[in-house]
């Protein structure tokens, strides 16, 4: 009888152990490295699961994102490449915070980058029919205030409707209003007409920070 407790305790910690609880299996240490042992250098991290996959991505340049993988936020791989700035493109620095969006069976990254013709940052919209990219641009910039934009989140509302919410100087007041030209058909669905409200002397909701577009 005086067995049974010491058995039961044994076959407890093998159970956990046979599921990573009881060791350092699920466990992680500061600096993030990859399964290799290479540091993990990444600025705004954003990251998404799809399909028992985590993916992870951020300022990882100044022409674009790299991403990881990962199945359980501990053992991390390098993917490469989830997105590359384009010969063409207006942004020719600082590409940053980029947000991955899954939405109706398509991936839609949000990045910022600077506009040196205005001396401003805005917001690009980006697309990929898979996880891993390589993500190609929609719009360029996807809308286009007269102050900087940046850090841009969609946000889908139980209705399926979108909302763009970016952060913004606390002296801007400019009426920012998506045009045809960056609000298409395609997307209609994804972002409804944006406003953020000058005609008044009412402020940006937070001053500048993390200012929803409705």
């Amino acid at each position: 009888m005086k067995n049974i407790p010491i058995l039961s305790a044994l076959l407890l910690a093998a159970t956990l152990a046979a599921a990573g609880c009881g060791g350092t299996k699920n466990t992680y240490a500061n600096p993030l490295l990859t399964a290799e042992g290479d540091t993990i250098r990444i600025a705004d991290p954003f990251m998404y699961k799809h399909e028992g996959v985590y993916y992870l991505t951020g300022t990882t340049g100044n022409d674009g994102f790299d991403y990881y993988t990962s199945p359980d936020m501990v053992t991390w791989r390098f993917g490469g490449t989830l997105y590359r700035r384009p010969a063409d493109h207006f942004g020719t620095d600082c590409f940053w915070a980029p947000e991955v969006k899954y939405y109706r069976g398509r991936f839609y990254m949000t990045y910022s980058c600077a506009d040196p013709a205005r001396g401003i940052l805005l917001t690009c919209l980006a697309a990929s029919d898979t996880p891993d990219g390589p993500f190609r641009d929609l719009h360029t910039p996807w809308f286009a205030p007269e102050y900087s934009a940046i850090d841009c989140h969609i946000f889908v509302d139980d209705d399926e409707r979108g909302t763009p919410i970016c952060t913004i100087p606390a002296t801007a007041t400019a009426t920012v209003t998506p045009s045809a030209r960056y609000t298409p058909c395609s997307l209609k669905r994804i972002c409804r007409a944006s406003t953020a409200n000058r005609s008044s002397s009412r402020k940006p909701r937070n001053r500048g920070s993390w200012c929803a577009a409705t």
